[in-house]
């Protein structure tokens, strides 16, 4: 087996109370990321560790970036980014955050915004992060309009 510079990554796109989370990757961060160098937008979230479970990272990578403790809804997609110099598998989930705490920022980030769906259509970021905005967004709706549903029939 050979065996290269392999990651498994968990992201999470947060909402709280209709809004969701995006962070601005800080200038040391983009400086030591592996991928993305000239992306300065982010969700939280980071390198699963060995013989940690992907969800059990995730929590803690949300709660060392944000500070936030978070419900993990469902995955909503899955991304290899595959470079010469590493191999990363990113599972982004959508997330409910549990408290209506302030975010405390890591040294990886400098700046977040919590951003209404109409909001995100206009923010000057990549469309592939649009993108799963937007799912999470629908996501996000479909579910809430379930409960709505449910609770009005019982």
């Amino acid at each position: 087996m050979i065996i290269r510079n392999f990651s498994l990554v968990g992201k999470a796109i947060v909402v709280r109370n209709g809004k969701f989370l995006l962070l601005r990757k800080s200038k040391n961060e983009l400086e030591a990321t592996k991928i993305n160098k000239h992306v300065k937008w982010d969700l939280p979230g980071g390198a699963i560790q060995f013989f940690e479970k992907n969800t059990d990272g995730l929590h803690r990578e949300i709660r060392e970036e944000t500070g936030l403790t978070c419900n993990i809804i469902k995955p909503i997609g899955v991304y290899d980014a595959i470079k010469s110099h590493i191999h990363m598998t990113v599972i982004t989930y959508l997330c409910e955050a549990t408290s209506n705490a302030e975010v405390s920022l890591s040294y990886e980030h400098d700046e977040y915004h919590w951003l209404s769906p109409e909001e995100i259509k206009s923010f000057d970021m990549p469309s592939w992060l649009k993108r799963y905005f937007e799912i999470a967004i629908k996501e996000y709706s479909d579910m809430k309009l379930l409960d709505n549903m449910k609770n009005k029939t019982e």
